[in-house]
């Protein structure tokens, strides 16, 4: 298949979706995850500098990232993810890792 029938086909088949008429169990909608750094700071009541030291990202980090300068990328924007849906789990996960101290 080329990719313009390629195109052509996911065109059709996205009208026919909006139009109710193509099964459910055969598309697959991605949803676009909108993080707010912000958001997530305010829910855990921590300051910028708190919750920098928290995550391990500097204090510039987190005011560049919260006024839209730049965004979380890589694993910062996997660890943000992951605290706004189980803050209690990542930031007990963070806890303990800071007391335990590994010798090899």
């Amino acid at each position: 298949m080329s990719a313009y029938d390629s195109i052509k086909k996911g065109l059709e088949e996205a009208i026919e979706y909006s139009q109710g008429k193509l099964d459910n169990n055969k598309v697959k909608i991605h949803k676009r995850y909108v993080l707010n750094v912000n958001s997530i700071r305010s829910k855990l009541k921590m300051t910028q500098k708190e919750f920098a030291t928290t995550i391990g990202v500097g204090l510039p980090t987190i005011q560049k990232w919260e006024t839209g300068v730049t965004k979380p990328r890589g694993t910062a924007n996997t660890l943000l993810k992951l605290i706004d849906t189980s803050p209690a789990v990542i930031l007990d996960t963070l806890s303990m890792s800071k007391k335990t101290t590994c010798h090899l």
